[in-house]
């Protein structure tokens, strides 16, 4: 029986204590001398050691109540039996580092590390039996699936394989003969999976079709829910077997290539070069022997290809068109910017829904393209993460909308109109003509100031007269200039007040409402009247001055 003959990771607790010297005998009237005191590190070493024992004596005591289950709960046992030996692997991890960490100490490890040598040993032996016979189990069965121990995570007893090596090998143990144990093992493993994987995939697209032609058919659809679960299942296997062939340094690209086809999922293993030309290489094979095996169709193809792309490319504009009637005349009061990008966005969306459909048709396979695509889209993120950054920025300003279109701005110390703008950068007119291109990234970590937000502005002036002219003359005088002045708006009411009592002036306050195209007309116009009606009044406009007063001493001789 599968449980008998996999005796537990270990058979008992390792107690491998060495024997005290006795301590020498003392006269009575000697001094006792003061117990040494203890390394935290051999300390600390006690305790994991006594934790290792505990936990060897409970996967015992699941070994032992495993052998007396049901077969309904066998399964259950053998999980928690892998789960207790990765806990104790870990444990091992501590110890092993500790001993390592009392070497450098120069401190006795001789016992300790004949315990864990000796421990790592008989763990590395019952796993690999343990291994055999879940594996042998699995394929005796006509229906794996159903026999007991084929639910019992083979990729958790891999795991524990591969790390009783790696601590083996911390310890400066021999590991040459492991790991080329281990190697064929992951190989034969990967291939198996593999082959199950494309079996899965072609039973799938199988299933697939009929889901097609008969949507309804509720029978189709739980088969092809299955045998997606399997897949995933047996992806997530050989995802784990990767991982411990990169261990072992061997070459993965092939199953990395077959499972980013058979998943889609994007892992660190696109990084490697031998997957990335893989893939690509694939998919240009695919596409010579289509061209070979259907030279008669290919011209035929290719002109579906051209016309499916004439009709997306028309359609696309039709939506263009279409979507920038609906944002116009929607309610919610988008900005002038989303209205522009909803637009854009739209259009080649279906452009490239076109492409691709223009693809599938011509009979190159969508899987391998869109990864490859998938890959490269990885790599370049990566590279330019400034860039997504200002993508980000980007949808943040389009979202909350702090300026427009037209809008006179004042970011990142830049001062202009909006003249456009995409995800990654903003641009900006300046008042002296000149075009400045700003990153969004930029933009929204700054203060934005939005100068033609508002629909109406008030005018800030300040004018001095001297400390000998007429205050009330001064403010009738002003009252006068502003009101008298057509752009200024009736309300708000405007404010002129004397402000400030100045070294060299008494300064007055004028601050005029005005619609916000008109501000600098009205600023201009009012200064340019202040001056003139002054002169006419007889106001004095003051300068900074000031008087030195010089005082000669005499001296008597």
């Amino acid at each position: 029986m599968l449980a008998t003959l996999f005796i537990g990771l270990l058979l008992s607790p390792l107690t491998l204590s060495a024997q005290a010297n006795p301590a020498p005998k003392v006269a009575a009237a000697e001094l006792v001398e003061p117990e040494l005191e203890i390394n935290p590190l051999v300390t600390e070493a006690d305790e994991l050691r006594k934790l290792i024992d505990i936990k060897v004596s409970e996967t015992q005591q699941l070994l032992k109540e495993q052998s007396q289950t049901t077969a309904e709960d066998y399964d259950a046992y053998g999980r928690r039996i892998a789960s207790r030996q990765l806990a104790i692997l870990d444990e091992m991890d501590n110890l092993c580092s500790n001993i390592l960490e009392q070497e450098q100490q120069n401190l006795e490890t001789a016992e300790i590390r004949k315990y864990a040598g000796k421990l790592l040993d008989a763990a590395g032996e019952k796993l690999i039996a343990y291994i055999d016979l879940v594996e042998a189990s699995q394929e005796s069965a006509a229906d794996p699936m159903q026999k007991p121990g084929s639910h019992i995570p083979l990729d958790r007893l891999y795991q524990s394989l591969g790390k009783q090596i790696t601590l083996r090998e911390s310890l400066g143990m021999d590991v040459t003969r492991q790991k080329e144990d281990l190697s064929r093992r992951v190989i034969t493993r990967a291939e198996r999976l593999s082959g199950r994987i494309e079996i899965s995939k072609e039973s799938e697209q199988a299933i697939t079709k009929k889901v097609s032609a008969e949507p309804t058919n509720k029978e189709h659809q739980l088969a092809l829910l299955d045998i997606q679960e399997k897949v995933a299942k047996q992806a997530k296997s050989l995802s784990v077997t990767i991982t411990i062939m990169n261990t072992l340094e061997m070459d993965s690209s092939a199953y990395q290539r077959l499972l980013i086809k058979s998943t889609g999922d994007i892992t660190t293993g696109i990084l490697d070069k031998g997957v990335v030309t893989g893939l690509f290489a694939e998919w240009f094979d695919e596409a010579q022997t289509t061209i070979r095996e259907n030279g008669a169709v290919i011209i035929f193809k290719l002109f579906i290809f051209s016309l499916v792309i004439f009709i997306f490319k028309m359609l696309a504009n039709i939506v263009g068109k279409l979507v920038e009637r609906s944002v116009s005349t929607s309610s919610l009061q988008l900005s002038n910017l989303l209205q522009d990008m909803i637009i854009s966005s739209a259009s080649r969306i279906v452009l490239i829904t076109g492409v691709l459909i223009a693809l599938s048709q011509v009979g190159f396979s969508l899987g391998p393209l869109l990864a490859g695509l998938g890959v490269a889209g990885f790599i370049v993120g990566f590279a330019l993460q400034d860039t997504l950054g200002n993508f980000a920025s980007g949808m943040m300003i389009l979202i909350y909308r702090p300026f427009d279109n037209g809008d006179l701005i004042e970011t990142g110390g830049v001062l202009g109109t909006v003249a456009s703008m995409n995800l990654v950068s903003t641009t900006l007119l300046t008042i002296d003509n000149q075009t400045m291109i700003i990153p969004n990234n930029k933009i929204w970590g700054d203060v934005i100031k939005n100068i033609t937000n508002q629909r109406h502005r008030r005018v800030d002036m300040v004018f001095g007269i001297g400390y000998g002219d007429d205050i009330e003359k001064t403010e009738k005088v002003l009252h006068d200039i502003v009101t008298s002045h057509d752009k200024v708006l009736p309300l708000p009411e405007t404010t002129i007040r004397l402000h400030k009592l100045n070294d060299s002036s008494v300064d007055f306050i004028v601050r005029p409402w005005v619609n916000t195209a008109d501000y600098w007309d009205v600023y201009w116009d009012i200064t340019r009247e202040v001056k003139m009606r002054f002169d006419r009044e007889g106001i004095s406009i003051p300068f900074p001055q000031r008087d030195v007063h010089l005082y000669q001493e005499s001296t008597n001789t």
